[in-house]
C-alpha cells in the first residue's frame, strides 16, 4: 500500500484500487467509506476539529478510526480489503498524515483476521 498526493497523481474513483481519504465528499466514490480526517491543525479546511498540531490530529484521528472500526462492521470489512496495491490519495503527502493510520491499521487487520 501507498500513499499519493491527489496534486501529483491521478485519482481514478472507479478503480477499486485507488481509496481516496481527504475530506472532500465530492471525491469519495459510493463504494467507499469516508475516511476523512476531521481533525486538523488548520484554518480553512473542511476539518470539524480544530487541534494544536499536525501530530496530535494523526493521533486524534487514530482513537476516531479504532473507535468506528468498533462500531463499524462494514468499515472493519473496508479497511481488510485493501492491500499492498492500494494507494490512498490525500492532499498532505509527503508530510504525515492520517493515510499512514490508515495503512498501518489496515495492515494490522489482515494480519490478525479474527477466523
Amino acid at each position: 500500500m501507498r500513499i499519493a498526493n491527489i496534486k501529483n497523481e491521478t485519482f481514478n474513483p472507479k478503480d477499486p484500487l485507488h481509496v481516496y481519504v481527504g475530506r472532500n465528499p465530492k471525491w469519495i466514490p459510493p463504494w467507499q467509506h469516508n475516511l476523512g480526517n476531521p481533525f486538523s491543525h488548520m484554518s480553512g479546511t473542511l476539518a470539524t476539529h480544530r487541534v494544536a498540531t499536525r501530530e496530535e490530529a494523526i493521533e486524534k484521528y487514530k482513537e476516531y478510526l479504532m473507535n468506528r472500526i468498533d462500531h463499524e462492521p462494514e468499515l472493519w470489512n473496508f479497511l481488510y480489503t485493501l492491500n499492498q496495491d492500494t494507494v490512498l490519495f490525500c492532499h498532505c503527502s509527503p508530510l504525515p498524515c492520517h493515510a499512514e493510520v490508515i495503512a498501518r491499521v489496515s495492515e494490522e487487520l489482515r494480519r490478525h483476521k479474527p477466523f
